[in-house]
């Protein structure tokens, strides 16, 4: 099968607009790089469902343990997990270019896909894309090529990430989503909790001052702990993304939040630190910025509305809250009990 005539096969299936991606080696026929009678496309939960139930559609189990769907030249997923690469159907549509109409999945994102899965099947086919993202830049764009500059893939480090969604975070979430990013989620964290402790020890909170040792030594247990938190709180995000039809991946969308709280926590923390605890009280409202950055980036992973996103970080928090409250009061009523 070559260019033409996947590009025509793929029309023919009458998949809904915005819900689907050539992926696989698609993207390499589709560029003339090759040519190939095993397509895979990648489409949204939804989409998927639906092709279990029609006609002409077989279940094939992947050695992996997921389901795929199967029909002449073509295999459809809705998400793809492998040591180093996890991506949803819809994080991969996001992750695509059009090709004469046709959303193909972007070489980079696919060259992201090949390295992970280290196939000795798959070398000719990295080759041939690290070759043509080599080549690709001094080139006119490809006919019928459409890009959107605001979604994409990362290509970036978690720190640019940091940086730049401070500076432009929709645009940032929409092109990091499904990426994670728990190195930097982790020292970042890690920093934020010992700045705070740091500034209590030093300048007392209301009590004498302490050893600012402590802080030092406990901030990496702090900080993991703090991970988890956010990884629960995205998790209940995700599921208020579903009721408006999102979805994505909670895991990457918890490393990302882990970042931006810790950073916009940090503000009031060196205060603290500098000058103690009154001055640092007036800039703890800075700290609440986090919310409108977490809107942002809820929406960005999960592809929901802003204010969607907002609603699902507020009632996170709030269910943690409420799991914590309650795991307190059962304590408490069994040391009641014991006494």
């Amino acid at each position: 099968m070559g260019r033409d005539e996947l590009l025509s096969a793929v029309r023919a299936l009458g998949l809904p607009e915005g819900k689907y991606a050539v992926f696989g080696r698609g993207p390499l026929v589709v560029r003339g790089l090759r040519t190939s009678n095993h397509i895979t496309i990648a489409v949204t939960v939804d989409v998927f469902r639906r092709l279990i139930a029609a006609d002409g559609w077989d279940v094939h189990r992947a050695d992996d343990g997921r389901e795929v769907l199967r029909c002449g030249s073509f295999e459809v997923v809705d998400r793809i997990e492998l040591p180093g690469y996890q991506r949803t159907g819809k994080a991969l549509v996001t992750a695509s270019e059009r090709v004469d109409g046709v959303p193909v999945v972007r070489l980079a994102e696919l060259q992201k896909l090949l390295e992970a899965r280290k196939h000795r099947d798959d070398e000719t086919d990295l080759n041939l894309v690290r070759r043509a993202l080599r080549d690709a830049s001094p080139r006119p764009q490809e006919p019928g090529l459409q890009r959107s500059p605001e979604e994409g893939t990362w290509d970036g480090t978690g720190l640019a990430f940091l940086v730049r969604a401070l500076t432009k975070p929709a645009a940032t979430f929409a092109t990091g989503h499904g990426v994670r990013f728990w190195p930097t989620a982790y020292l970042v964290s890690v920093a934020s909790v010992a700045v705070n402790g740091l500034g209590a020890a030093i300048h007392g909170n209301g009590d004498a001052p302490g050893s600012p040792l402590l802080p030092l030594v406990g901030a990496p247990l702090i900080a993991a702990l703090g991970l988890l938190v956010s990884l629960l709180i995205s998790r209940v995000a995700l599921g208020v993304a579903r009721g408006g039809g999102g979805d994505g991946d909670y895991v990457a969308a918890a490393s990302q939040a882990a970042i931006v709280t810790a950073v916009w926590d940090l503000p009031a923390s060196l205060v603290q630190l500098a000058v103690g605890p009154g001055a640092a009280a007036a800039l703890k409202f800075v700290s609440l910025v986090a919310y409108v950055y977490l809107a942002y980036l809820y929406a960005g992973a999960y592809r929901v509305s802003v204010a969607r996103g907002l609603f699902g970080a507020v009632v996170g928090t709030l269910a943690l809250l409420a799991g914590v409250i309650s795991v307190a009061v059962v304590v408490a009523l069994l040391v009641m009990a014991g006494t």
